[in-house]
C-alpha cells in the first residue's frame, strides 16, 4: 500500500465516503452533520400493513405474540378490526402477498396468527374496553352485516349511543347466511357479535326500516349508517341460467345456512 497522500484541489474532486479524511473539514463529505442542511424523511408503511384493507398493525401484534403478550396483541389488533376470529378464517389475506418474507422463505401465515388471537380473546373472555364517557348523540345503523357491526363497534368505543336495525333474526349478514359453517362456525360468529353488543350497542332484530319502523321515527338520531349489503348474485351470462332448477350462488348458500 502506498503511503503517498492523495491531494485534491477542492471538495468537488473528493469521492463521497462514509468517513471523513480530515477531522477539521466535512464540507466535501456531505454526511453526518451535513444532513441537517437538507433533511430527508422517508416514512414507509410495512408492505403487509399496506396490503391489509383494514390497516391492521400486523408487525405490532406479531411482535407482541412472540413475547406471549396475547391480550396486548389482540387489543392492538382490535384498534383496526373488531372481527379477528372471522377475518382470520375467511379473509383472502392480501397481507401475505405483501409480506416481506415472501421472496426469502415464504410469507408468514398472518391469518393464522389473527385467528389465534381472536379465539384466544374469546376463550379467555377478554372484553372490549368501554368508552370513558357516554355521549348524548345517537346513531342508527341499518344492517348488521360486517360493515354495520364494524361501524357500531367504532362508534360505541367513542361513546356514541348506537342502535342496530336488522331485518333478519340474527346479526352477521353474509357472514351468517352466506359462509358455510365449516368455514366459519356459528359459535365463533356469535362470540364476535356479542363482544360488540356488550359495548352497549342496542340490537333490534327482525326490524325492516321503512316497513316495521318508518324513517320519520328515526328523526331522533343524529346520524345514520346504511349497510344493507349486496345480497344479489352476479349473473354469469350463460345460456339457460334462468331455467327452473338453476340456483344462484348466494341463494344456494342462504338455503344451506337456513336449513332448507
Amino acid at each position: 500500500m502506498s503511503d503517498k497522500k492523495k491531494e485534491f484541489k477542492d471538495e468537488k474532486e473528493m469521492p463521497i465516503s462514509s468517513i471523513s479524511a480530515a477531522s477539521d473539514d466535512m464540507r466535501w463529505n456531505k454526511t453526518g452533520s451535513w444532513r441537517n442542511v437538507k433533511p430527508y424523511y422517508d416514512p414507509r408503511t410495512s408492505p403487509c400493513i399496506a396490503s391489509c384493507p383494514a390497516g391492521e398493525n400486523i408487525q405490532g401484534y406479531i411482535e407482541l405474540s412472540k413475547e406471549e403478550k396475547y391480550e396486548d396483541a389482540v387489543r392492538l389488533l382490535w384498534e383496526n378490526n373488531p372481527l379477528p376470529s372471522i377475518c382470520g378464517r375467511v379473509c383472502y389475506h392480501p397481507c401475505m402477498d405483501g409480506c416481506a418474507r415472501e421472496p426469502f422463505d415464504g410469507s408468514i401465515f398472518i391469518p393464522a396468527i389473527e385467528r389465534f388471537l381472536g379465539d384466544w380473546a374469546t376463550e379467555h373472555k377478554v372484553a372490549h374496553t368501554p368508552p370513558d364517557k357516554r355521549l348524548d348523540e345517537k346513531v342508527a345503523v341499518i344492517g348488521a352485516g360486517p360493515a354495520g357491526l364494524s361501524c357500531a363497534y367504532f362508534l360505541a368505543r367513542k361513546g356514541f349511543q348506537v342502535t342496530v336495525f336488522e331485518a333478519r333474526e340474527k346479526a352477521g349478514g353474509v357472514l351468517r347466511y352466506g359462509i358455510p359453517p365449516y368455514r366459519l362456525p356459528k359459535d365463533v360468529l356469535d362470540a364476535e357479535v356479542q363482544r360488540i353488543l356488550d359495548l352497549g350497542v342496542e340490537f333490534k332484530p327482525g326490524t325492516v326500516v321503512g316497513r316495521d319502523v318508518a324513517l320519520d321515527d328515526l328523526s331522533g338520531y343524529s346520524a345514520f349508517f346504511v349497510g344493507v349489503g349486496l345480497q344479489k348474485s352476479r349473473a354469469l351470462g350463460m345460456d339457460n341460467e334462468d331455467l327452473p332448477g338453476v340456483m344462484a350462488g348466494l341463494e344456494f348458500l342462504e338455503n344451506v345456512n337456513t336449513g332448507k
